[in-house]
């Protein structure tokens, strides 16, 4: 985790903050605010100083939930120790950015949807109908929302926004071929109006039960050799044996879950349409890998032990 995100969990831990966060009240706390109306497109203004306390200035007649995070943005700047000078012109979440103004966002996206608010939809695949229904509490755009959700979700989502370029859970293999093909490729889909914007959504993972047991790693590894030397007897099968488990930690090393029914998903998304190894999962003993690896880093993350 990066500094903004952990100064901003230490806000939440210490004024025990939950959704929907009381920004401006919270950024009294540190600085002097001034809410004025104006005409510039600027939404606010933070003025820092080792020489005095403080100032913020937000524009009052900027929307509500607008406003909400360029509150928190501004709070980002006053404090985040190496943020110095006059800072302001907030841009939407998502926007590009200079560095010290992506801190800000990023820190704002962290107070307002903290990670502990995230934290039920980490360990499964969920129904983003009912999760954008829990989300609307933390009162920020559909667009600062869904890019907070993005932070906690397994591979595998692809959100539609509006006109907005398409918003995918970290890891997620997007099929080639628009529309149609996540149409054709989801398990899930579904279609919401979230904060007044319609929001579209594709799943195209989820939690498979699994019939492997939990084996010791060199029968596992055994197990791919034997798979790919049928398939590829002219290949080094040493060296796509550890591709494959480099994609396999990979894939996992972002995510806690300890289900294997979800691992064994999350490992299948990974490796649809993999440029070299995505025709694998049509062979039934490269399946029999997967669940294998998925039970055993299951056990283990579990804290169980392999007899």
């Amino acid at each position: 985790m990066s500094a903004a995100p952990r100064i901003a969990a230490r806000l939440v831990a210490v004024h025990n903050l939950k959704p929907p966060v009381d920004v401006e009240a919270l950024l009294q706390e540190y600085a002097d605010l001034q809410i004025l109306d104006w005409s510039m497109e600027c939404d606010g203004l933070a003025l820092l100083s080792a020489e005095r306390r403080e100032q913020v200035f937000l524009k009052a007649n900027a929307p509500a939930r607008r406003r909400r995070f360029t509150a928190a943005h501004e709070l980002g700047h006053v404090v985040i120790p190496w943020h110095v000078g006059t800072l302001g012109c907030t841009e939407e979440p998502g926007a590009s950015a200079g560095m010290e103004e992506a801190e800000a966002n990023l820190f704002a996206s962290h107070l307002l949807v903290p990670d502990v608010f995230l934290d039920p939809f980490r360990d499964s695949y969920v129904d983003l109908d009912e999760v954008l229904d829990i989300l609307a509490v933390a009162d920020v755009s559909a667009q600062a929302g869904i890019i907070a959700l993005r932070r906690a979700l397994l591979p595998g989502y692809v959100i539609h926004l509006d006109a907005l370029p398409p918003i995918e859970s970290p890891g997620t293999v997007v099929p080639q071929g628009g529309v149609r093909a996540l149409q054709e490729s989801s398990v899930r889909t579904g279609r919401k109006l979230h904060q007044g914007k319609l929001v579209t959504w594709y799943q195209l993972a989820d939690a498979s039960p699994i019939v492997e047991e939990p084996r010791p790693s060199r029968e596992i590894t055994n197990l791919l050799k034997s798979t790919l030397a049928k398939l590829h007897p002219d290949r080094d099968v040493r060296a796509m044996c550890l591709s494959i488990n480099g994609i396999v930690g990979g894939a996992l090393s972002a995510q806690r879950v300890s289900d294997p029914s979800v691992i064994y998903g999350v490992l299948v998304q990974k490796f649809t349409g993999h440029p070299q190894f995505g025709h694998l999962l049509e062979v039934s003993d490269f399946h029999r890998y997967l669940q294998q690896k998925a039970a055993t880093i299951g056990q283990s993350r579990q804290g169980e032990t392999i007899d």
